[in-house]
C-alpha cells in the first residue's frame, strides 16, 4: 500500500524514507503560463536513507500511504502531510500538503490510533469512534431511476462521496482496532465482531459475495464468522492490496480475498471470499496449538508471526511470508515470482553472526521493515 516508511525511536524522534510526492511540485515554462497539475502529481522524490522528520510532538501512532503520511501526537492530535487531491491527507484544501498540519477532529476527540490506505484514511479516538477520510469515504448517495436507466450510462443504486474532512462512522458498539487496505477498511467492535467495507474487487472484504455480485460496500458490514454465536472474537487484522488476514482471540489465522500471486497463502491460485483458516506449517501440536501472533500485508504478499514451542520461547516469534516477491520482499535472498503457502523468514545474515532475532516486520507496497533484538 504505501512506498515511504517510517521509525519512531525511543525517544520520541520521527524518520521517514522512501519515495514522496517531489518538494516541488509545480511546472515551469508552459506556454500559458500555468501550473500544470497532472504533471506536478507524477514527480517524485526520494530518500534513500532514514531522514529525520521535524514535528513539534512525540509521535505515538504513524502511518503511510501513498506519499502521505500521518502522525497522532501523545496529546491525541492527529497531523497529515502530502498529496490531498482526493482528501486522502484529510484536508479541505486540494494539493500538496507540504507541512505538518492538525486535522479537524468531530468534537475534538483524542485520537490513538491511525491507518492509511491508497487514497483513504481511518482513525480511532479514544472514546472508541472510528473516523474516516478521503476517496468515497463520505455519506453514502442514492441515484435516481433516471439516472440508472441513461444508455450511455452504468450507475450504482448508491456511491460515496469523497470526504475532504474526518468524520464518524455510525456503529452500534464501541471500537476497538481499525485498519486500511489499499482500498478497503475494516474495523473491530467491543463485542468481538469484525466490520468491512470498500472495494470488494477480489472478495477481499470476506462477505462471501465476489466482486461481480458486490463491487462496493458503501458502509461497513459485519462478518459472521466472528463473534457471535459462541465463535471466537476477532481481535486483530491487516489489510493489502486487495487482501485481508483476520487474527481470531485463540490465534487462528484467516485469510481471504486475491489469492492469485500467493498472497494469501492457501495455496490455490484463486479468490476467496470468505475468511479461510490459514495453518501455519512446522508448529503446533494437540498439546501446544500453533498461535498466530500477528500479520502484516503488503501489495501482493503477506508476514505472519507465530508465537514459538514453549521450550523455544526465548528464540523469540517465529515469521513466515508468502505472495509475490519478484522484488525481494520475501527475505529468501532471491526474488520469488510467487510462493503460494506461507513458509519460515530466515534470520539476516547480521543475525546470525550477532544473535540477534527478529522482534517484528511490516509490510509495505515491495518492501519489508524489520526490527532486531
Amino acid at each position: 500500500r504505501c512506498i515511504h516508511r517510517y521509525l519512531v525511536t525511543a525517544s520520541d524522534r520521527l524518520f521517514v524514507w522512501g519515495t514522496f510526492q517531489a518538494e516541488d511540485a509545480t511546472r515551469e515554462g508552459s506556454d500559458s503560463g500555468a501550473t500544470d497539475e497532472i504533471d506536478a502529481w507524477n514527480e517524485v522524490d526520494m530518500l534513500v536513507e532514514p531522514s529525520q522528520q521535524r514535528v513539534d510532538f512525540a509521535a505515538h501512532s504513524v502511518a503511510c500511504g501513498r506519499f502521505v503520511t500521518a502522525a497522532v501526537s501523545a496529546e491525541g492530535r492527529l497531523y497529515s502531510w502530502g498529496p490531498n487531491e482526493s482528501f486522502q491527507a484529510g484536508l479541505k484544501e486540494r494539493g500538496i500538503v507540504r507541512s505538518v498540519t492538525r486535522l479537524k477532529i468531530p468534537k475534538d476527540a483524542p485520537v490513538v490510533k491511525v491507518d492509511l490506505g491508497e487514497f483513504h484514511g481511518v482513525a480511532l479516538t479514544a472514546g472508541g469512534c472510528a473516523l474516516v477520510w478521503g476517496m468515497e469515504q463520505g455519506p453514502e448517495v442514492g441515484f435516481t431511476k433516471g439516472a440508472q436507466e441513461h444508455p450511455n450510462l452504468r450507475m450504482p443504486d448508491s456511491a460515496n462521496l469523497n470526504q475532504p474532512e474526518p468524520r464518524q462512522l455510525d456503529l452500534p458498539r464501541p471500537v476497538l482496532m481499525i485498519a486500511a487496505g489499499g482500498y478497503h477498511s475494516s474495523l473491530i467492535t467491543d463485542d468481538g465482531r469484525i466490520w468491512m467495507w470498500g472495494s470488494n474487487d477480489y472478495g477481499q472484504l470476506g462477505l462471501g459475495l465476489t466482486g461481480s455480485e458486490l463491487a462496493t460496500a458503501t458502509a461497513p458490514r459485519p462478518l459472521e464468522q466472528f463473534g457471535r454465536d459462541g465463535r471466537a472474537k476477532a481481535v486483530t487484522m491487516s489489510l493489502g492490496g486487495f487482501h485481508t488476514a483476520i487474527i481470531d482471540e485463540e490465534g487462528g489465522l484467516f485469510t481471504c480475498g486475491d489469492n492469485r500471486k500467493g498472497q494469501c497463502g492457501q495455496g490455490e491460485i484463486s479468490m476467496f471470499t470468505t475468511p479461510t483458516p490459514l495453518p501455519l506449517p512446522g508448529i503446533g501440536s494437540d498439546e501446544f496449538p500453533a498461535r498466530c501472533l500477528g500479520a502484516s500485508c503488503g501489495g501482493f504478499f503477506s508476514l505472519f508471526e507465530a508465537a514459538p514451542p514453549p521450550d523455544q520461547a526465548e528464540a523469540g516469534p517465529m515469521l513466515f511470508a508468502c505472495g509475490w516477491g519478484k522484488e525481494g520482499c520475501l527475505g529468501f535472498g532471491q526474488p520469488c515470482k510467487r510462493m503460494v503457502r506461507p513458509r519460515p523468514m530466515p534470520s539476516p545474515s547480521v543475525a546470525k553472526s550477532k544473535g540477534d532475532r527478529w522482534v517484528c516486520m511490516r509490510a509495505g507496497m515491495v518492501h519489508v521493515a524489520g526490527l532486531l533484538k
